[in-house]
C-alpha cells in the first residue's frame, strides 16, 4: 500500500509542472515532440518544444 502513496504523490508532483502547458498542447497541431528541461523544473525557462515537419537543427541530432 505504501507504494501506491508514492506513485500518487509522483504523479501530482509531475502534474503540477505540466499543468501549463498539457492542456495547451493538444490544442496546436502542428507540436510535435515537448522536452521538459530542468531550467523548466526550476522555473527559469521553458520547455523544449518541436515543431511537426520542421528539421532538427544539427545539434540536436548529435545528441540524440
Amino acid at each position: 500500500m505504501k507504494w501506491i502513496w508514492s506513485l500518487r504523490r509522483t504523479r501530482a508532483i509531475i502534474e503540477e509542472f505540466m499543468l501549463d502547458i498539457m492542456y495547451e498542447i493538444p490544442k496546436d497541431d502542428n507540436i510535435g515532440k515537448v522536452t521538459i528541461t530542468e531550467d523548466y523544473v526550476e522555473k527559469k525557462g521553458g520547455p523544449l518544444i518541436e515543431m511537426r515537419g520542421v528539421a532538427a537543427l544539427p545539434e540536436q541530432e548529435a545528441n540524440a
